[in-house]
């Protein structure tokens, strides 16, 4: 049951942390695994359910201290008309520069996103769906479980895409070379979004094609007995890469 917690100024909160290894598998609790971080201190509301805290500079991960992009933390709460503020809150925001939004929506952008439960219907997303237009914000595709969240029930099982990423276009352009994996949920009822960069993009080896119309070029076969002439490396190597 999600609780509607209201804070002041200068309130301090702790944000809740999940420690992640490897290629992003969440790391089993431990006495010493930490769960939340800090405290915080509340700058300002921002509209009714929206808060700015004093974001610490050693999480930003900033080169040179330069700045790189806003992030906000989405927390949707279980009732339409709750949500419905905090995504005109988000509205008023009028962000400039690159821009992303992470976390649990619990909201669903169409049909497509929920398997069993309650018919989805044009009211229950049209809002956030009118917020996004307005700040040229758009869902990062993902790879993994297409659905982040279930009941986890064995009869009347229900499926949704409530936690996603949303970003505006210049934080897309600056970000082409992250992708976002769902990882598996564990002992949660939400999986776990892993925002990862990729060092080194794969490439892929093209086919070798030859097209019949070069062979009525006037210098085709000059050139062919040219290089089929030219010494190679005396490697199998060699060999397999000059055939």
């Amino acid at each position: 049951m999600r609780k509607t917690l209201e804070f002041e100024v200068r309130d301090h909160v702790f944000l809740r942390v999940i420690p992640l290894m490897g290629v992003g598998r969440a790391l089993k609790p431990r006495k010493l695994t930490p769960r939340f971080i800090c405290p915080y201190e509340i700058l300002k509301r921002v509209g009714e359910v929206a808060y700015q805290i004093a974001f610490p500079m050693l999480l930003a991960n900033l080169p040179d201290g330069a700045f790189m992009y806003w992030l906000t933390a989405i927390y949707g709460l279980n009732k339409l008309e709750q949500r419905k503020v905090l995504w005109k809150d988000l509205d008023s925001l009028n962000i400039q520069g690159p821009w992303i939004l992470a976390g649990d929506f619990n909201n669903v952008l169409c049909s497509q996103d929920r398997i069993g439960g309650k018919d989805v219907h044009e009211s229950g997303f049209k809002d956030l769906e009118e917020m996004m237009k307005n700040n040229n914000l758009t869902e990062m595709p993902s790879n993994g479980d297409y659905y982040t969240w279930s009941n986890k029930h064995h009869i009347g099982t229900i499926y949704s895409r409530i936690d996603k990423i949303l970003g505006n276009t210049d934080w897309f352009q600056d970000h082409m070379d992250y992708s976002l994996q769902i990882l598996p949920p564990n002992v949660s009822d939400h999986s776990l979004l892993f925002l990862q960069h990729q060092d080194t993009p794969q490439t892929r080896h093209k086919r070798f094609k030859f097209l019949n119309c070069l062979t009525d070029t006037e210098l085709y076969s000059q050139i062919v007995h040219t290089n089929w002439n030219e010494p190679i490396e005396e490697t199998s190597k060699g060999i397999i890469q000059a055939e």
